[in-house]
């Protein structure tokens, strides 16, 4: 099933527009342990739904997860869910004793770079995430679904009145975001 799982979400991924080009191996999620720790901005305002900018010639970034409430550094790539990535976090977040709401789900593209540079982008953007994350007042924790591959990073973040839950995922040359809302433990 493991081997199913990944092949849908880089079949899910290949498929948008934004991350068309690029076959080099996925690099590993980074994880806090192996990641020195970046200051994220002192006052951060949530992200309003602000229509996706598009650069000339290129597919649409958005600012912000209007979900979070949280503001990207780097703008990523909304990636369109055909129903695949639902499927696919209904049982990651039982894996960890929640259910999946609403879904958001990211991504950011590495084309033209070599494996270092791919690695140091993926770093910066989840450092400067997670760290937006916390700096509007989300508790961060990394937590093992018995569902996520080997490799695949999930996190719950919780606030006063959201829980959501992240799943980390590094495909071809590119790393996604999904988040989804949580009801809490089951």
């Amino acid at each position: 099933m493991r081997v199913w799982i990944a092949s849908v979400l880089l079949t899910a991924l290949a498929a948008s527009p934004a991350f068309a080009q690029g076959t080099k191996p996925a690099q590993p999620a980074p994880t806090p342990q192996q990641k020195p720790a970046q200051q994220a901005p002192a006052e951060q305002k949530p992200a309003e739904q602000k229509p996706a900018e598009q650069k000339p010639g290129g597919p649409a970034t958005v600012e912000g997860s209007p979900l979070a409430g949280v503001r990207f550094t780097e703008r990523p790539f909304p990636l369109k869910d055909d129903g695949t990535y639902a499927e696919y976090m209904g049982p990651v977040a039982a894996g960890i004793g929640r259910t999946c709401g609403r879904l958001e789900s990211y991504g950011w593209e590495f084309a033209g770079l070599d494996a270092a540079g791919a690695q140091a982008r993926a770093d910066r953007i989840f450092q400067s995430t997670m760290g937006a994350f916390k700096a509007v007042g989300y508790t961060i924790t990394e937590v093992t679904s018995k569902v996520a591959e080997p490799g695949l990073a999930v996190y719950t973040a919780d606030a006063d009145k959201k829980q959501l839950m992240l799943f980390w995922a590094p495909v071809q040359d590119a790393i996604m975001l999904l988040l989804c809302e949580n009801g809490g433990k089951k």
